[in-house]
């Protein structure tokens, strides 16, 4: 995803540019950070935390109330099946559910739980960390933000946290809180 995302950039004539992403977005933009340097002048994760640092850092309580994670990675097709039928239950967008959607979602969370993580670990092993200027905000009463500290998060794996904003708001600050979430993207791609 993130070497899509830095090609349709290049053809659209930016060879350097800022990112801004939302959990699988902010994923892609990690990525992209990682591994192109030269290209991402700017980063910023809204309610993530680094992949690797969420699956070495498991808790009871965490599992608890973001079980999602784990469900949502088994192999195909266990999750669709449970799932199939029980959208308007499960998913908040029920209006954007389908089979393939729902099946989407999970391929993301096996990902994560498989070749993002693998990534991750080896990149970390081997010392690479993002370099470009990071602003991390969160929906400070998101599910991650309970049980996480974001600083220590993030600070393991970029070598210029410029910082961690936490909103009034759960997993969603540009639906919950878009004026701060749009202030905050403003004055850090501004400044």
């Amino acid at each position: 995803m993130a070497q899509d995302q830095v090609d349709v950039m290049r053809e659209l004539g930016f060879e350097r540019f800022m990112v801004a992403g939302h959990d699988r977005g902010a994923r892609a933009a990690y990525r992209m950070a990682l591994d192109h340097p030269a290209a991402v002048l700017k980063l910023c994760a809204i309610d993530i935390l680094p992949t690797h640092h969420v699956w070495t850092h498991v808790t009871r309580e965490w599992a608890l109330n973001s079980y999602h994670w784990s469900f949502m990675a088994q192999p195909y097709d266990f999750p669709e099946r449970l799932l199939a039928g029980k959208e308007e239950y499960y998913r908040e967008y029920v209006r954007c559910c389908s089979s393939e959607n729902i099946h989407g979602v999970c391929e993301d969370y096996r990902a994560g739980a498989t070749i993002d993580f693998e990534m991750d670990r080896k990149d970390l092993e081997a010392g690479n960390k993002i370099a470009c200027p990071v602003l991390v905000i969160v929906g400070g009463q998101s599910h991650t933000a309970k049980f996480y500290g974001y600083e220590k998060g993030w600070s393991t794996y970029v070598t210029n946290l410029v910082g961690c904003i936490a909103l009034p708001c759960g997993h969603y600050p540009a639906e919950q809180a878009p004026d701060e979430t749009y202030s905050n993207l403003r004055d850090f791609f501004r400044g």
